[in-house]
């Protein structure tokens, strides 16, 4: 049983999503530790906000993906996000905008996990791995 395209195209483009945004977490500690003059401290809090938010807009993706469906559901994340980031480049004073995109970002990754199950329904990952007697016979084989 083969993965469907678009699965792949899912998978790849959530990829990214999530390298991106592993590099604009130091990248975001020295925008405000360096030039808005706060403390590391203050820029672990901003940080901690735009985690928790996240978490918060994991659980409003949810519940967006069972009310509206999926596509709705991703452009409010999707839209929302690139709103603030938009913002963050008039009113970049204070980051108080990367909360908002945590919340925004956060939506976008149950969608994608439930577009995933809708996708490919039968689609146990179980059934990928070998069955009882084939592992035996392997390690036998070893």
């Amino acid at each position: 049983m083969h993965m469907p395209r678009v699965l792949w195209v899912l998978m790849v483009g959530m990829a990214m999503n999530v390298t991106g945004a592993s590099f604009l977490w130091p990248l975001n500690t020295i925008y405000v530790h360096e030039q808005l003059g706060k403390s590391l401290s203050v820029a672990g809090m901003v940080l901690m906000l735009n985690s928790g938010a996240s978490v918060a807009g994991n659980l409003v993706g949810g519940l967006l993906f069972d009310k509206i469906g999926g596509f709705k559901s991703m452009m409010i994340g999707i839209v929302a996000t690139m709103a603030v980031l938009v913002g963050l480049v008039f009113f970049h004073g204070w980051p108080i905008f990367l909360t908002i995109i945590g919340m925004g970002s956060g939506i976008v990754f149950p969608v994608a996990a439930a577009y995933a199950g809708a996708i490919w329904p039968e689609g146990d990952l179980s059934t990928a791995r070998p069955r009882q007697a084939e592992r035996s016979d392997l390690c036998s084989a070893a």
